[in-house]
């Protein structure tokens, strides 16, 4: 993307950055210096499966705190990851210089955070994959439980965990996820929401990522997934009685506490959801006084 299209981006948005398999970690660290020159804040993906050593993994977290003030401001996003396949692991460059033929050094996310890296290298704040309509396959409790897990590892060694989700188009998934966080020890929140995007795009990056696709016949599926989720936090006007009242507290209390905010995933191009952002602001600025746009 344009430096200039990037600063029409508001200062310090937080702007998520994927390791794509297959390219080595230092294209993340260069698009981090770029996004921290410009005033924005870069939250790079950390995918524990993918570094095939510790050593690897060290270097990678070192360059970022390099270019975050020293790892003061180093915020990540931290995933399983699948693990890269043996082929591509053995032809694929390293930022040691060298092709790797090893297995992974991580087996999961939990596993890298007790492995101590985040917070000697001063990360902050990690945020961990959610998803509110699940994975198929996977129970809901074992979901819950891991994400328990982590966020009691991340407490232990002083870093603030937040969860991130998954986009989807179910405003209910998401409140009813957003109301289990806090008896998993998660102070945080941010909500997956697709930017504009043309239907047959979005329909190959549900399947991509295996979500359910929005219901057939909305005509601006992301919109309505804003008005779902403003509907889901924002209390009602009007003279309503005590109990109706009551239900609007406790339906904010969740959204308040947890501090959410947009994860916007620019699946249109980043041009066409920078138009949105500006275009929807009032928009914004109506949902709950912690939504907060980011990009990824």
């Amino acid at each position: 993307a344009s430096s200039s299209l990037l600063r029409r981006v508001p200062a310090s948005t937080r702007v998520f950055l994927p390791h794509i398999p297959g390219l080595p970690y230092s294209d993340v660290v260069h698009a981090a210096a770029r996004l921290r020159d410009i005033g924005l804040r870069p939250v790079p993906h950390v995918a524990a499966r993918r570094w095939t050593s510790a050593d690897e993994a060290r270097d990678a977290l070192s360059s970022l705190a390099a270019v975050t003030r020293g790892g003061v401001d180093l915020d990540v996003l931290l995933i399983g990851g699948e693990e890269v396949p043996q082929r591509v692991v053995a032809s694929m460059p390293t930022d040691r210089g060298a092709a790797s033929t090893a297995g992974p050094a991580f087996n999961s996310a939990l596993d890298f955070i007790n492995s101590g890296m985040l917070a000697e290298y001063g990360v902050r704040s990690v945020g961990m994959a959610a998803h509110p309509q699940g994975i198929s396959g996977v129970a809901p409790g074992v979901l819950a439980q891991a994400l328990a897990d982590k966020a009691s590892a991340l407490a232990r060694q002083g870093i603030q965990a937040e969860a991130v989700t998954q986009f989807c188009f179910d405003a209910r998934a998401v409140k009813q996820l957003a109301g289990s966080l806090p008896e998993l020890g998660l102070e945080r929140l941010s909500v997956g929401v697709p930017g504009p995007t043309p239907s047959k795009q979005l329909a190959k990056f549900c399947q991509l990522c295996k979500v359910p696709p929005p219901p057939a016949g909305i005509e601006d599926p992301h919109q309505q997934l804003m008005d779902a989720l403003s509907e889901a936090c924002t209390p009602r006007s009007g003279g309503r009685g005590d109990q109706a009242k009551a239900q609007d507290a406790g339906r904010t209390a969740v959204w308040d506490a947890l501090g959410c905010a947009l994860h916007i995933f620019p699946f249109g191009g980043l041009e066409r959801t920078v138009l949105w952002l500006e275009r929807y602001s009032a928009h914004f600025q109506e949902a709950p006084k912690h939504a907060k746009g980011t990009s990824s």
